[in-house]
Parts: C-alpha cells; sequence; structure tokens
C-alpha cells in the first residue's frame, strides 16, 4: 500500500472514529434521574465534577444495555469490521485501554506458545459495570485463554512497566478521556518499539 493509500485510509478511520464517538456520547444517555434531587441542582447531571468522572458515572449507568444500544449503529457504520481489522493484527503479550464491555474479545485470534497472535490479553476500563460486563462476556463467550480484565485509568498505566506489551489496542476510547494526548503516551510507554532491520 502507497503513502497516499495508508494517508487516506488513516484519515477515514479517524473520520469514522470523530463521527462515532460524538454519535455515540449524543446518542446514548444514561436513565432520567431519580425525582430524589440527588446529583446537585441540575437535574442530577454531574456538571461539578471533572469529565473523565462524569464519563466514569455515566458509562457506569449505561453498561448493561449499551451493547444492544449501539451494535446495529456499529455495524451500518461499519465500526465491527474496522474493530475486526484492528483487533485480529493483534500478537504477544495484548493490552487494550478502555475496553469498556469488550467489544473486541470476539475478533482476537489467539495462539499457543510458539504460535502466531494472542499469547495474553489484559483488558482494562475506568469503569466497573463495563467491567463486571466484559467479565459476564468473558464466560458466556467460554475464553478460556489468558485474559485478564481489571478496573484501570489509561492516562495512569504505571502499574506496568516500560515495553511491557507487544501490541496496545484502544477503539473509540480516547473521546472519553480529559486529556488523550497523555493516555496515548502511556500507551507508547508500555508497548515495546518496533526494532527496524539490522544494517
Amino acid at each position: 500500500m502507497g503513502s497516499r493509500a495508508k494517508l487516506i485510509a488513516g484519515g477515514v478511520v479517524t473520520y469514522v472514529s470523530a463521527v462515532f464517538c460524538t454519535y455515540t456520547y449524543l446518542k446514548v444517555r444514561p436513565p432520567a434521574p431519580s425525582d430524589s434531587g440527588e446529583g446537585g441542582g441540575c437535574g442530577g447531571c454531574h456538571c461539578a465534577t471533572p469529565f473523565s468522572v462524569r464519563s466514569a458515572t455515566k458509562y457506569d449507568e449505561i453498561a448493561q444495555f449499551y451493547d444492544q444500544k449501539i451494535d446495529s449503529d456499529e455495524l451500518v457504520m461499519g465500526v465491527k469490521l474496522l474493530r475486526w481489522h484492528l483487533a485480529s493484527k493483534a500478537k504477544g503479550r495484548v493490552l487494550e485501554v478502555a475496553s469498556g464491555t469488550g467489544r473486541n474479545l470476539g475478533y482476537y485470534k489467539f495462539g499457543g506458545p510458539g504460535e502466531r497472535g494472542v499469547s495474553e490479553l489484559v483488558l482494562t476500563d475506568k469503569s466497573e459495570e463495563m467491567v463486571k460486563t466484559a467479565r459476564d462476556k468473558i464466560k458466556k463467550m467460554g475464553i478460556k485463554k489468558n485474559v485478564q480484565i481489571d478496573v484501570g485509568d489509561g492516562s495512569d498505566l504505571s502499574r506496568f512497566t516500560d515495553d511491557s506489551f507487544d501490541t496496545v489496542v484502544d477503539t473509540f476510547g480516547l473521546c472519553s478521556f480529559d486529556n488523550p494526548v497523555k493516555v496515548l503516551l502511556e500507551m507508547q510507554r508500555v508497548c515495546k518499539k518496533v526494532r527496524g532491520p539490522k544494517k
């Protein structure tokens, strides 16, 4: 693939990602607040809290119906194909940041020792309810490979050492972070550097 084709493909992926994140944020809304007045003076929203806290709370509230809500949208927009295209290329020890409900789980190709594919998969997301949903999905799918999942913020991956993953994945998660650049830098830090051919 030539550099022009790569540039066009990158632009298309960026555009679809931006549209999808905006569409999802505006369409997928948490249940209406109760009349108890909890959550502040603006109808139960979280205006006074940082975006990252609002985001985690929002995703906690919609975790149970998130997949059902966006599944048909992702299919129509071709997002499922993009997920497959990215996740199916992952290999070795893999970290997925902002993994949500584990929508990429079915696209990873697991391989045994010495085989190509994913040897270990670590999922992390800052929403506890999203993580619970992903754990349930792992059980239902019968995935018995080396998969770990925990609650964690992608902007702070300090529990992982430098160069500790062969592949680092994020699909449509950057829009939920206060500082996406910090997340990208953390993802870069924990991902092994690509070694060029010896001269």
